[in-house]
């Protein structure tokens, strides 16, 4: 857990919002009372500490989320250190990319969880380096390359590998 001070901001949706994300995960009921309870207790948690919070949810528009996080890592984005070039982008996308696809094998290590590697589709962001690109490449987890970025990029449609 992280005090006031630490560059770091917990995203809490509302008690609606997130029982709404929690429903449509179409859990049992005891696995989705097992999620309630977990969510109160960090938040509970996140304020009694004193943590940085930004409420998000259906009542919080992205537009508003977007510069709360900004403000509150501007000083350490500042400091840097910054990638100035494409092939920097794509190695950090790269690495966001598999952080992605580790936390949902760990989701699927879980004895509770159902489905596998092979059906979970998630959302990788495009490795394609350019600073506009916001694309998402749909993927299941187990089709994602795991190889070089350089060597098997994931690109949304018509988008080029770096150098190209």
């Amino acid at each position: 857990m992280v005090g006031p001070d630490a560059t770091a901001v917990w995203l809490l949706p509302d008690a609606a919002e997130r029982r709404r994300r929690l429903r449509d995960r179409d859990l049992s009921r005891p696995v989705l009372r097992f999620y309630e309870l977990l969510a109160e207790r960090i938040e509970d948690e996140v304020h009694g500490r004193g943590a940085p919070v930004v409420h998000t949810g259906r009542g919080a528009p992205l537009r508003r989320v977007v510069p709360e996080v900004e403000e509150r890592f501007a000083a350490a984005l500042a400091a840097g250190p910054v990638v100035r070039d494409r092939a920097g982008r794509v190695s950090l996308l790269r690495l966001a990319n598999l952080d992605v696809v580790r936390q949902h094998l760990a989701y699927l290590a879980r004895p509770w969880t159902t489905g596998d590697a092979t059906t979970m589709v998630a959302h990788f962001d495009c490795e394609c380096g350019r600073r506009d690109c916001e694309a998402l490449v749909g993927l299941a987890i187990a089709d994602f390359p795991t190889g070089p970025a350089h060597l098997d990029p994931v690109l949304a449609a018509g988008h080029a590998p770096t150098g190209s």
